[in-house]
């Protein structure tokens, strides 16, 4: 007896069939948000061969992209293992990032941001976790910080009573 395929796996291998090996992860990709339509003849194969092409290109950028962020991400290591940062308390923070290699807040942050180089993703990551520290307490005690931001002084922020008492930190004082 002939096993006979299920239509919708002959409908797929007949796509498949039209594209490179190359192209199979993308015609997957197709298929998952155009292949309803493909199938029902609301768009052309031409239209859908353009998708292909579409997620091809894209999925093409996410890895050069990719590559790029974990070269940043090797270059802050870079950065610490050569001492160009070597604040002991920056130091330990970064390093806790790259021991966790791809999964870490470091890396996700460099891949999404337009960072210009490595000292940049550095100095950007740190200061992006420490304005989040600021609106994190905003949140979780209904407080407006501003006033925190807006010192720039050094000094205002050493732990001497007598420089401390320059500028009011007080949160709840008016």
């Amino acid at each position: 007896m002939i096993e006979q395929q299920h239509p919708e796996v002959e409908f797929e291998a007949s796509v498949y069939a039209h594209f490179s090996e190359e192209l199979h992860k993308y015609v997957e990709q197709a298929l998952f948000y155009e292949g309803e339509q493909l199938r029902s003849g609301e768009i052309s194969f031409q239209e859908f061969a353009q998708a292909v092409s579409c997620h091809a290109v894209k999925g093409k950028e996410d890895e050069a992209r990719a590559l790029d962020a974990d070269i940043m991400f090797q270059g802050v290591r870079q950065l610490v293992l050569t001492g160009k940062i070597d604040d002991p308390k920056i130091v330990a923070e970064l390093n806790a990032e790259l021991r966790q290699g791809a999964d870490s807040l470091l890396a996700r942050f460099i891949s999404v941001q337009p960072v210009i180089s490595t000292l940049d993703a550095a100095i950007s990551f740190l200061g992006w976790k420490r304005a989040k520290a600021l609106i994190e307490l905003e949140n979780v005690f209904e407080v407006n910080l501003d006033m925190f931001r807006e010192k720039r002084e050094p000094e205002l922020f050493c732990t001497s009573e007598n420089l401390m008492s320059l500028a009011n930190f007080s949160v709840l004082s008016e």
